[in-house]
């Protein structure tokens, strides 16, 4: 991520950073539909880790669409 931010803001050229969070997208929704939902998991730490890894998502998807100008959806 912040190898296309660099590139971003030393280029003014945003497109990889636009690449980098569609292609976030399509992993985070490949890991979704592959892995066992948070309300069905036992494991206590597996959970917390997930919970963890999907604020981490978040929070580019969010510093991404601030530089972008973009307005967050609240839900999709």
């Amino acid at each position: 991520f912040e190898a296309e931010l660099d590139k971003a803001a030393q280029t003014y050229k945003f497109h990889g950073l636009v690449n980098y969070c569609y292609e976030m997208a399509n992993h985070v929704n490949s890991f979704y539909s592959n892995t066992q939902k948070l309300t069905q998991e036992d494991n206590e730490s597996l959970k917390a880790f997930r919970i963890q890894l999907l604020r981490k998502i978040l929070s580019v998807f969010e510093l991404s669409f601030e530089i972008l100008a973009l307005p967050i959806p609240n839900k999709m």
